[in-house]
């Protein structure tokens, strides 16, 4: 449940939410960020770019020209180029540390 500002926690709680402990008013709260705060978001837009890239260097065929190869291997060092630098700068908590981690490491 979300309140305004100008909302006491003390009214916000009401007598349910509220406990008196030794005389002293206790309210338990459960903070929450907003959605998408922890850089899923970000995590999953730069791992479906290196997914891309993996797919791109699988379907290059050996016998393909010199060009050819030289320029799909350029798409594809611009794909981990930018998810590389977006990785870097996005912030990010919790478990998408170790998923952005694992997509570096790839």
């Amino acid at each position: 449940i979300a309140f305004g500002d100008s909302v006491k926690l003390l009214d916000a709680a009401g007598p349910k939410g509220m406990k008196d402990v030794m005389g002293v008013k206790v309210i338990t709260l459960m903070l929450m960020a907003p959605a998408g705060a922890d850089g899923s978001e970000e995590v999953g837009r730069c791992e479906a770019m290196v997914d891309e890239a993996s797919k791109l260097l699988a379907g290059m065929g050996a016998d393909a020209k010199a060009e050819e190869l030289a320029k799909e291997l350029r798409v594809v060092d611009d794909l981990l180029a930018k998810a590389s630098c977006d990785l870097d700068n996005v912030k990010v908590v919790g478990a998408q540390k170790d998923r952005r981690r694992a997509l570096l490491q790839r």
